[in-house]
């Protein structure tokens, strides 16, 4: 059984550019990402609460942990540094007014909906 606090919501960019983790109400203190090996990553932990951002790895790749402050409405974002594509299609994401993070980070319109427990 699974409760509606214990969602996280997750996508990427179809080339892998950029990943990234909702955790809407669930109060992580650290999560797992496994990103390709073949690319290096910028970690950020986003505080969509507070509408800030904060730079925690860099360089990453594979599995890495990742140290978050325990509050609800935070995600994770892992891209490759300034060479983001901006104009990238999301694979994945949220629904209701979570779309925006989703939509505000990669500054386009459209993004499919996947979540996952």
């Amino acid at each position: 059984m699974h409760f509606y606090a214990e969602h996280c919501y997750s996508g990427r960019c179809t080339d892998n550019s950029a990943i990234i983790n909702y955790y809407y109400l669930r109060c992580c203190a650290r999560d797992t990402l496994v990103l390709p090996t073949d690319k290096k990553y910028k970690v950020e932990v986003i505080d969509t609460w507070n509408m800030t951002r904060e730079v925690v790895l860099e360089n990453a790749s594979g599995k890495v942990t990742v140290a978050l402050p325990g509050k609800p409405y935070m995600a994770v974002i892992a891209h490759q540094g300034n060479n983001t594509s901006q104009n990238q299609y999301c694979s994945g994401y949220w629904v209701n007014d979570q779309e925006s993070v989703c939509c505000s980070v990669y500054s386009q319109n459209a993004c499919k909906h996947t979540s996952y427990a």
